[in-house]
């Protein structure tokens, strides 16, 4: 069976993989066990039945089968050994192509940094070279615009911008073209012997002024002599470009190190420079990037340092050119730390006569590009223009600064700024007309700037100008819809600036006019508006109180009610008997003592009083519940009133009252309910008894437009007009309690007017504080209306 199974697979899978290598190998294999199965399998057949022949013919099957796969393999050999060669070699490609992709992904970062440094560096260039330009255009057309009236002492302050200002853009150039050189390797060194020591005094003296100005202790450490074959003029801009850089980071009163010393190396004498200040440094992360073309550590936006960010990638291409090496690390001093490493014999390059050094000229203008120009900006006119607009300017730069406000000057007062931090502090301290800002500079950017002003609502109607000098569509989009009313490209036209900055300040000028012309009336509806705010507000608390008022008011109600249909129905029951009782013994009044036969007709009349409170309780349960059904049917109104004066006489005569239904007209029948309507007579000829020490109660009956009326008159102790609110409230009355002696519990006129509602009617009373009371009751037919 082993056999068999291993062939079988075998075949199965000769059949599933058609391209399968050395098929017919497998197929070889599968025969060679089959047969060796076989021959074993009538090895042990012929114990037991003797067929030799046929035992014979099956070995020699499997003999024939396993000569045949030999020489099958013998033949296969070579295809076997080429696919050995051929996994080999796909495994190595498989290696080089994960090599090659990893390479290919670096790359890919690495050019996706550079575009992004070549951005940087077209934002920077852009700066350094369109903001020099744009102040020697701007003064050489206002030499040329004036030239009589200029004085001698402006045209000579106007010339020395220009002078400075070319001199820089001339440095930029060089530096441009430098790079470029390299790039190209078209630039060739001329070595000769040189005293780097007295080369690096001799450089470093040239910055001794910038340090005393900014009280920077410059420390320079160097051996009396140190000779060398290297290109004079290449090591002269490797040292002023390190030094420098140094200087640009160093804050006032820090400290710089530049040390000079020679070491022995495998592969001969060294010279070992080294430039440490005490800067913010460099981070580690940005440390390799750093000697790349167009790099800088700062956001261009808000940089605190002008530069194109050349001058280290220039340092380190002209000491590769000596066979030198640059590494940069952490300082003691806390900033960056800068090491160079020369040969001190001659590099790679012929010999030959001694190069020329830098020209001084761009050495002092390297230098005086790190000293800030202190200008006068603005006179303090601020008396004497008092009424003029105010300008506020916002430029690092302090010769474009002037340049601004002097173009301002003859019809604004100016105010000056040198970043963006200042910008807007003094935009919040002066609210001025208009304000002028750059975009690229220190602390806060102009960008930032506009959204920092427009974050400020006293602010928000200043109108912003953004020079530039970045010509890109996107940033200029960006800064309009920050809130920047106007955009200018470096250089600009003076006039142009004027113009612009002349037709913003007349539209605010004349929107703030408009604006006083309405303040009043908008102070008055701001001062409408949070009077509604607060008394919504107030409402609205109202409306929640009441909210709470009114479940607790309707769970109350509801446990009242509950309480009074349960008193009631105890009550009721114990009354009836004793009511029948009471019944019982007026009958049998001839078996009691005189004394007796007067007291139970008054029991018999306060059990009925009893009972007629407690049926009055039922009947305002029901109508509190919504439980009260009307019954409406043709009422014949006098005869019911005749029936509820004829029950109430006795209470009448007991009280010593006369009590009259006063005869009239025959009134038609009035469709309602006799029940409720016999409710309304008995309770307000009871109220009129009650209230009434002596004379007549009157009962009229009329007829009015479309209803019949019913009119009950008292010359009682009448109602006094603050009380008449009160009168129909439930367990109202109108006598305290401590001073109450009139019987009853203040329900009877709350369920009249309760019942005269369900029955459409009206109920109104008059007053007559001293002269008792008129109560007048309107009832309609309700012929036609439904069942309630």
């Amino acid at each position: 069976m082993a056999y068999l199974a291993i062939s079988s697979t075998l075949a199965y899978l000769v059949w599933r993989i058609r391209d399968l290598p050395l098929r017919r190998l497998y197929v070889a294999f599968g025969i060679v066990i089959i047969a060796g199965g076989m021959t074993h399998f009538f090895s042990v057949w012929t114990l037991w039945h003797p067929d030799y022949w046929l035992d014979g013919i099956v070995k020699a099957i499997t003999a024939v089968a396993s000569v045949g796969t030999a020489l099958l393999m013998a033949s296969l050999v070579p295809k076997a050994l080429a696919m050995v060669q051929g996994a080999r070699l796909a495994e190595e490609r498989a290696t080089a192509l994960a090599t090659a992709y990893e390479a290919l992904g670096t790359l890919h970062e690495r050019m996706r940094q550079v575009d992004a440094n070549r951005t940087q560096f077209f934002a920077n260039v852009s700066h350094e070279l369109r903001t020099p330009l744009a102040l020697i255009l701007g003064h050489v057309d206002r030499l040329a615009a004036r030239p009589d009236a200029l004085t001698a002492t402006e045209a000579r302050q106007d010339l020395a911008v220009v002078q400075r200002n070319a001199h820089s853009l001339l440095k930029h150039v060089n530096d441009l073209l430098e790079v470029a050189k390299l790039e190209a390797g078209q630039t060739a060194i001329s070595v000769a012997t040189t005293d780097l020591s007295g080369l690096l005094h001799r450089l470093g003296s040239y910055f001794d002024g910038i340090a005393g100005e900014r009280q920077v202790d410059l420390q320079i450490t160097a051996p009396d002599r140190l000779l060398a074959v290297v290109d004079s003029g290449r090591i002269e801009r490797i040292l002023l470009n390190l030094l420098s850089n140094a200087f640009k980071f160093t804050p006032a009163g820090g400290r710089i190190a530049c040390t000079l010393h020679q070491v022995e190396a495998s592969a001969g004498r060294q010279a070992v420079l080294t430039v440490a200040d005490s800067g913010p440094g460099i981070p580690a992360a940005q440390r390799d990037a750093v000697f790349e073309r167009f790099f800088q550590v700062a956001d261009s936006s808000t940089r605190v340092h002008a530069g194109t960010g050349l001058g280290l990638a220039i340092v380190q291409d002209l000491v590769t050119l000596h066979g030198g090496t640059i590494t940069v690390a952490e300082a003691d001093l806390g900033g960056a730390l800068f090491v160079v490493t020369l040969p001190v014999g001659a590099p790679d390059a012929a010999a030959g006569p001694a190069a020329a050094g830098l020209p001084a000229a761009l050495v002092r203008q390297t230098v005086a590009d790190l000293q800030p120009v202190f200008i006068e900006v603005g006179p303090g006119l601020a008396e004497l223009m008092a009424d003029r607009p105010l300008a506020l300017v916002v430029e690092d730069n302090r010769e474009m600064n002037r340049f601004i406000a002097e173009t301002l000057a003859a019809d604004f007062r100016t105010e000056s700024a040198f970043d963006g931090a200042e910008g807007l502090a003094k935009a919040l301290a002066l609210h001025p007309d208009v304000i002028i800002t750059d975009v690229m500079m220190p602390a806060m950017s102009g960008a930032q700037l506009t959204r920092q002003v427009r974050r400020h609502p006293e602010l928000a109607a200043v109108p912003i100008i953004v020079l530039t000098a970045k010509a890109d569509d996107t940033l200029r989009l960006e800064l309009l819809a920050e809130g920047a009313q106007d955009y200018l490209l470096k250089p600009f036209a003076a006039d142009e600036v004027r113009l612009r900055v002349g037709n913003l300040v007349s539209m605010k000028r004349t929107r703030d006019l408009l604006q006083g012309v309405v303040s009043s009336q908008q102070q008055d509806l701001a001062t409408l508006a949070g009077e509604i705010v607060r008394r919504n507000r107030d409402l609205q608390a109202a409306c929640e109180s009441l909210e709470v008022a009114r479940d607790r008011a309707e769970q109350a109600t509801r446990v009242r009610g509950t309480f009074l249909s349960l008193v009631s129905h105890e009550l009721r029951s114990p009354l009836t008997a004793l009511c029948l009782h009471m019944q019982r013994l007026v009958r049998e009044t001839a078996e009691l003592s005189p004394r007796h036969q007067l007291i139970v007709p008054k029991m018999l009349s306060a059990a009925d009083r009893l009972q007629q409170m407690i049926e009055s309780l039922l009947e305002y349960t029901r109508i509190e519940s919504g439980k009260l059904i009307t019954h409406p049917e043709p009422v014949d109104l006098r005869a019911v009133a005749g029936e509820v004066i004829g029950e109430l006489r006795a209470q009448a005569d007991f009280r010593q009252l006369t009590l009259v239904l006063t005869d009239g007209p025959p009134l038609p029948a009035l469709y309602t309910d006799p029940r409720l309507v016999r409710l309304i007579l008995a309770n307000l000829v009871d109220n009129a008894l009650k209230y009434t020490d002596a004379g007549t109660v009157v009962v009229t009956l009329s007829e009015g437009p479309a209803s019949q009326r019913i009119t009950v008159a008292d010359p009682g102790r009448g109602i006094p007009a603050d009380q008449l609110q009160r009168i129909f409230e439930p367990f109202e009355q109108v006598e305290t309690v401590r001073r109450k002696h009139t019987p009853g519990f203040g329900l009877g006129l709350s369920l009249v007017r309760e019942v005269i509602v369900i029955l459409g009617g009206r109920i109104h009373v008059e007053p007559t504080e001293g002269r008792g009371s008129v109560f007048t009751v309107s009832l309609p037919d309700m012929a036609g209306s439904p069942e309630t």
